[in-house]
């Protein structure tokens, strides 16, 4: 009798152990180089950090791209579970459970170099035309002053198209992060241009890249305390930033924030 028991148990076991195997979720992804890109190897490394996350639990990571606004959206409506890297706003909080910070990283006001800019708080920001991507935040100041209309915002639907507005001159300020920044200058335009083009060195944001899983899963709060579990571990052994050295190279990452 003892042995059926235990026979039992070992199947019951195997079962749940074959389960957890073959659990596949399914995140939108979209082009954000050179942290998330379809054309890089892993996807990127922001991606590869949340493969190995999950594979950690038994759980094979699907990524289907998309631009930003339907990525979010299709995440939103469960059509997906859940995205990668969005930076939690008490918006998104509505809809999603976001995970701890799988990077941190800085947003700095891009301008021409004929022009000169200098601001210290969002008031000298009044009147300036910044260049803003659709379903981005960008901070509780920015965010408000944006949807206020006291500062004028231009909308496009990627930072592509709004490095082209800040060249023909049609935005004066354009919020982006430096490496994001420099892989498409390095991509999609000339050196020329690349030397026409600083930035403020007061950040415009620091802010917590993070994954987030929609609400409509009520397993997604408990799938969100396991990845934050075997994110810690992946931190604590250096794994994390092995993945993002090749991005960052001698420059030390900025540590996480919450």
């Amino acid at each position: 009798m003892a042995i059926v028991k235990y026979l039992t148990l070992f199947v019951c076991l195997l079962q749940i152990s074959i389960s957890c195997a073959e659990q596949t979720i399914r995140l939108t992804n979209g082009e954000w180089e050179p942290f998330l890109s379809e054309k890089l190897p892993h996807f990127g490394p922001s991606a590869q950090i949340v493969t190995e996350v999950f594979s950690r639990l038994g759980i094979t990571v699907r990524y289907d791209f998309f631009p930003w606004p339907r990525a979010y959206e299709n995440a939103r409506i469960g059509r997906w579970e859940g995205s990668v890297i969005w930076i939690k706003s008490e918006e998104r909080a509505k809809y999603f459970y976001f995970s701890d910070p799988i990077l941190t990283l800085p947003r700095y006001f891009y301008h021409l170099a004929d022009r000169k800019y200098e601001w210290s708080t969002i008031k000298d920001l009044k009147g300036l035309v910044i260049g803003v991507t659709y379903s981005y935040t960008y901070g509780p100041e920015l965010d408000e002053a944006l949807a206020s209309g006291f500062v004028k915002a231009s909308w496009s639907t990627s930072d592509l198209i709004n490095i082209k507005k800040l060249v023909a001159r049609r935005i004066d300020l354009l919020p982006l992060e430096p490496h994001v920044f420099n892989s498409l200058l390095n991509q999609n335009f000339s050196k020329g241009v690349k030397d026409k083009i600083k930035f403020l060195k007061k950040p415009v944001t620091v802010a917590a890249y993070r994954l987030m899983l929609n609400k409509i899963n009520p397993k997604h709060v408990q799938l969100i305390e396991s990845f934050n579990l075997e994110l810690k571990e992946l931190k604590r052994s250096k794994r994390v930033e092995k993945i993002y050295q090749p991005v960052f190279n001698d420059t030390p990452m900025p540590l996480n924030i919450d």
